[in-house]
């Protein structure tokens, strides 16, 4: 029986092993992907309808205007400093589309729980985030990446070329819209694992 333990406790302390240096490599991929991406975040005042479309029209008008300043950026940290020197013309083109709510504009760095766009997901991290807040920012928000742009295709050469393969593999899968921890699958088959171990080797 001591054995049989040694065999079931080895295989088990192997599967943790394999889990944290999966779940190390996942870690510092995800942290790259993080400092690469900064994100747009466009609070409505209220889950009303008329303050929910108000949203949208401010988020497309802001968009229109991050665009236009942000065609030249190259990196991240140049579209960082771009908003920064530019918070101003931003937070005019969201108060002229507001109609008169008031408008907060954060920007800085924020935590984020994993979340899935249009096409893709992001995983958990801290963000740069451009933020607006509309009103009394109690509505629920639009969310979306203003750089780099991502395409919903894993294949477009702009977004390959931005991230290494290992990058783009976490923030696409292979249908291109769910983000896959390794660790949990490792995790998943050392179970299914263990427990051919233990009909093998009963206690």
């Amino acid at each position: 029986m001591g054995n049989r333990i040694k065999i079931w406790e080895l295989s088990l302390l192997i599967a943790l092993c394999v889990c944290l240096c999966q779940t190390a490599a996942e870690a510092e991929s995800r942290q790259n992907i993080s400092e690469k991406i900064i994100r747009f975040h466009v609070v409505a005042a209220s889950d009303e309808e008329e303050d929910q479309d108000l949203k949208m029209r401010v988020k497309d008008a802001v968009a229109a205007k991050l665009e236009e300043l942000l065609v030249a950026a190259e990196s991240a940290s140049e579209a960082e400093r771009i908003i920064a020197e530019n918070k101003g013309e931003i937070f005019s083109a969201a108060f002229s589309a507001s109609e008169g709510e008031r408008v907060e504009l954060r920007f800085g760095t924020e935590l984020f729980s994993y979340r899935e766009g249009d096409g893709y997901a992001l995983p958990p991290g801290e963000y740069k985030c451009l933020r607006l807040i509309l009103g009394a920012g109690e509505g629920h928000n639009w969310w979306g990446v203003i750089f780099p742009q991502l395409s919903v295709e894993p294949s477009c050469t702009e977004t390959a070329l931005y991230y290494p393969d290992e990058e783009l593999r976490i923030i696409y899968d292979e249908d291109g819209v769910e983000l896959r921890f390794r660790f949990l699958e490792i995790l998943e088959k050392a179970g299914k694992q263990l427990g051919i171990l233990r009909e093998t080797f009963p206690s």
